[in-house]
This record gives structure tokens, C-alpha cells and sequence, in this order.
């Protein structure tokens, strides 16, 4: 199974922190599957560039999340999830309740926040990491005239981890999940056709980037708020528009 999946070595934050996040993200790409079995301990010491016990305190705060199963003597293995999961029951209610809109108010109101926080406790590598991101933003649209969705999901995700809070870590990432629904798509993709849009988005993304950068959340939390205000009206707007 090792050689199905590769982690990157541990820079910085709370290691076990770091250590949950990529193991979720190798589930949530598929690339680590229900039923497979983790590297052994030792050798997931060796990836990630830490020692032993960080990654059995990782692996224990999956095991109470109920994402792996660890079996005494044969190692950890990621769980099936069940059908009736709350998280996924819950994102699976709102993406069929709410609307984008609806989506957009709560990001304002709790996004404005952490982002706020993520000022405060962003370190180098979290900075970093939010630059390159707004970086390939831009280099996207120079190449393709298209502002990417996938780094702007990514950069809000980001931006959750840089709080050191995994609560909000997984708020961030619960938050941008409920973005796959078909009809934020549809009203995305028109949005995203206006013209400035996308270079505007760009520009807001790095103003952002910046203030936590500075570490000065009283920007960086106008700023967000401010982004995504802008956003709900380029909706409302183009909602308008097409019902005249």
C-alpha cells in the first residue's frame, strides 16, 4: 500500500495537526481508500520527517474521528464510512436546501473571523503557501482568461489551516465543500464570464494574502469581508439581470 501513497515532510504548525490534515487529504483524493492499511508507524515517521509519537497522537485523533481503525497488531486502516455519517448528512441537507447565496452570507460572517485569527497564527510556510497560491491565480488567468476555482477553494481552505484551530480548519473545508452543489456552479461560471471579474477576484485574493502576511487582522478581516460582499452583490447583480 506504501507505494500507492507519498507524504511530504513536516515544516511547521502543530506536527500532529499537519500529520491529520495530509492523511484526510489523501482520502479525500482518493488516493488512500475504505480498507486500505496505513504505512506502519516508523515508516510514516520517516515520510513525514517527525518522530514516532507525533504520529501516534495523529493517528489516535483519526481513530476518534472514526476515519481509521487501528487493530492492535496489524496496523490502521481507513474506515467505511458509514451512510449516515452527520457531516455528510449535513453537507448532503444544506446542498440540497440551501442556496448559493445563502452559502455566500455564512462564509461572509465566519470567514470575516477567521481569517482574522489566521493574522495572528499564520506561519512562514503558512504565508508562503497562500502566496504561491494567489501566484498560480493569477498565472491561470494570464493563460487561460478563466480566475480558478480550484485555487480559490484552496486558498480558503488555507487560510482555515493557517488559524491552528483544526475546528476551524474543518470549518474552512466544510464551508467550500457545500461549493459543489450544480446550481453555485452554473451561477459561478456566469459570474465569472462578466469582464474584471476575475482579475478583480485576483487582486482581492492578494490584498488578503497580504494583510495576513502583515499580520494585521484588522485588514485582512475587512478584506475578507469586503471580497466576499463583493461577490453576493456580482450574484444578486447577474440574478437580476437575467430575470429582466
Amino acid at each position: 500500500m506504501s507505494d500507492k501513497v507519498q507524504f511530504s515532510a513536516i515544516k511547521t504548525r502543530r506536527i500532529y495537526v499537519e500529520i491529520v490534515e495530509q492523511i484526510r487529504r489523501s482520502i479525500a483524493e482518493g488516493r488512500l481508500r475504505p480498507g486500505d492499511r496505513l504505512p506502519p508507524e516508523r515508516e510514516l515517521a520517516t515520510q513525514f520527517g517527525v518522530g514516532r509519537p507525533a504520529v501516534r497522537e495523529a493517528l489516535s485523533a483519526l481513530e476518534m474521528m472514526g476515519i481509521i481503525a487501528i487493530q492492535p497488531g496489524q496496523g490502521a486502516y481507513v474506515r467505511h464510512l458509514a451512510v449516515d455519517d452527520p457531516v455528510k448528512s449535513m453537507e448532503t441537507s444544506l446542498q440540497e436546501s440551501a442556496s448559493p447565496l445563502d452559502l455566500l452570507e455564512a462564509r461572509r460572517l465566519l470567514e470575516s473571523q477567521i481569517v482574522e485569527l489566521a493574522a495572528a497564527r499564520a506561519t512562514q510556510y503558512d504565508v508562503e503557501r497562500l502566496n504561491r497560491m494567489v501566484q498560480e491565480m493569477l498565472e491561470a488567468l494570464n493563460s487561460t482568461g478563466e480566475f480558478s476555482m480550484d485555487r480559490d477553494r484552496e486558498f480558503h481552505i488555507a487560510i482555515g489551516e493557517a488559524t491552528q484551530n483544526p475546528v476551524l480548519a474543518e470549518v474552512s473545508r466544510f464551508l467550500t465543500g457545500l461549493m459543489g452543489q450544480d446550481l453555485w456552479r452554473a451561477m459561478t461560471e456566469k459570474n465569472l464570464r462578466q469582464p474584471g471579474r476575475g482579475e478583480r477576484y485576483v487582486k482581492e485574493h492578494s490584498r488578503i494574502a497580504r494583510a495576513i502576511q502583515d499580520r494585521d487582522g484588522y485588514v485582512a478581516r475587512n478584506e475578507m469581508f469586503r471580497h466576499l460582499s463583493g461577490v453576493i452583490e456580482d450574484l444578486y447583480s447577474d440574478a437580476s439581470n437575467q430575470d429582466q
